[in-house]
């Protein structure tokens, strides 16, 4: 390995004019991180600009972390070489040369996410979010229905561009990893805290959940100005701090973003149909980077149909582009007309045996998945918690006061116990309490509660023995 990645060789350092791999003249740096950088360059062969992502373990002290950084750069080249999808960059050549290795790609030009919520700042409209769901949604269900599936791991503004002609791209593959079924957690964590899900840091085995949890983090950034990276795992509900987010879309994304991914959805076609019925008849804005004719309007249905075309095959100039998911001739759950033979990856949804009715409901009917799971706590919840602490320090203080004052300590191991039944009831009625129930840290705080009530009443017997030694 030391062949390939030299202690010394640094990346970011190679100057205008050079030629690398016998063909592409590089024109700029783009960018650089700590052990890779990506630049613009020329294919003299083709006579088109390229991107070029350069890699280095110049940082890594271990051999055996050089070799797992090679692997995961060739990993990254293999992966990219075998998608086809309109919202992600094409890889064309993969070499090493002074020691690095290069990846050559499709140049995206364009500005990332990032840049443009410097330009315009959050709180964006609901509206102007959901025109982001089409081809985010789009790509990241691509990548899962992959076999084996994909998981991206690293949805973020940076990695997220928007070119000039308003077209979406998914950019940077260094973290992406392919699903390996039976493994109950990732060897290594990956991800950018606050925006990536908490299994990917020692946690469990990361799935399309995962990426489901960072893309409603995006979302929720988008509407609600809120910073993830500020308060990582604890993302407050949307509608509280933008009044103008309604509450059940703020529902399904705290569903989303769900710490335990059991709670979350099971899919991006999941995830987007909710979003979808969540936002009701809220008026449809373009994407604040786009504001051109012709962008696509997201509008809520009931069924989520198959697009008209295959997604690897070119769209007919003829005909205007197929909003992903909008409602087409064919009735939801009617059967399927015969269609072409198989596309290069399979439908985004096939329908349920039955049909999923959405009625009257006030609030959105989520067909896969459980229900919404709310963040905070309850009062009953918060009750018994407080007094399961302070009957355990009443015990405990009982412990100490022996030597002082026999008759004092007696009341307080009296007192502890008589407060340690109560709160072993409150927490009860708090773990059968609905609210509680559909509330992470309701059951959190009743559990605590009921634990530490058992515990304050188990250590009064020995309070009892030690006082009867004075």
């Amino acid at each position: 390995m030391s062949d390939s990645f030299p202690s010394g060789a640094k990346t970011g350092a190679l100057a205008q004019e050079t030629v690398l791999g016998g063909r592409y003249l590089v024109q700029r740096r783009l960018g650089q991180g700590g052990m890779g950088a990506v630049y613009l360059a020329h294919d003299q062969r083709l006579d088109i600009e390229c991107a070029i992502k350069e890699m280095s373990a110049a940082m890594l002290k271990t051999d055996e972390d050089r070799d797992r950084s090679r692997r995961a750069f060739h990993e990254e080249a293999k992966l990219l070489a075998r998608l086809s999808h309109p919202n992600l960059p094409r890889v064309s050549d993969h070499f090493t040369e002074h020691g690095k290795e290069y990846l050559v790609m499709e140049y995206v030009p364009g500005e990332t996410l990032s840049q443009v919520m410097r330009r315009n700042p959050p709180p964006w409209s609901v509206g102007e979010a959901m025109a982001l769901v089409d081809p985010l949604t789009d790509v990241l269900h691509y990548l899962h229905s992959r076999q084996p599936a994909i998981i991206f791991r690293d949805l973020k503004p940076a990695n997220v561009m928007r070119t000039p002609e308003g077209q979406i791209k998914l950019i940077d593959f260094g973290i992406a990893r392919l699903f390996k079924a039976g493994q109950s957690h990732d060897t290594q964590a990956f991800g950018t805290m606050g925006y990536s899900a908490p299994e990917q840091y020692g946690q469990g085995q990361t799935d399309a959940r995962s990426d489901v949890y960072a893309l409603a983090v995006l979302i929720h950034q988008l509407i609600s100005a809120h910073d993830p990276i500020s308060q990582p795992f604890n993302v407050p509900l949307a509608h509280r701090l933008n009044p103008r987010v309604p509450e059940q879309f703020s529902a399904v994304l705290q569903t989303a973003m769900s710490h335990d991914p059991a709670d979350r959805f099971g899919s991006m076609v999941a995830f987007r149909r909710a979003l979808i019925n969540a936002a009701g008849n809220l008026p449809s804005q373009p994407f604040v980077a786009a504001p051109r004719q012709g962008m696509p309007v997201v509008q809520p249905q009931v069924g989520y149909t198959q697009p008209q075309h295959g997604y690897n095959q070119p769209t007919p100039q003829s005909a205007p582009v197929q909003p992903y998911g909008r409602p087409t001739s064919q009735p939801y759950n009617q059967p399927t007309p015969q269609r072409p033979p198989a596309q290069p990856y399979p439908p985004v949804y096939q329908p349920p045996a039955q049909p999923v009715a959405y009625g009257m409901q006030p609030v959105y009917q989520q067909p896969y998945g459980p229900p919404p799971v709310r963040l905070e706590t309850t009062g009953v919840a918060q009750t018994s918690r407080w007094m399961g602490i302070v009957s355990l320090l009443m015990v405990l203080a009982s412990f100490g006061l022996g030597e002082l004052d026999r008759g004092f300590a007696s009341l307080i191991v009296v007192l502890g116990l008589l407060l340690a039944c109560v709160g072993f009831v409150v927490s009860l009625v708090g773990l059968n309490h609905t609210a509680t129930q559909h509330s992470i840290k309701g059951r959190s705080h009743a559990g605590l509660g009921l634990a530490l009530s058992i515990v304050a009443s188990l250590l009064v017997c020995a309070s009892i023995a030690n006082l009867a030694n004075y």
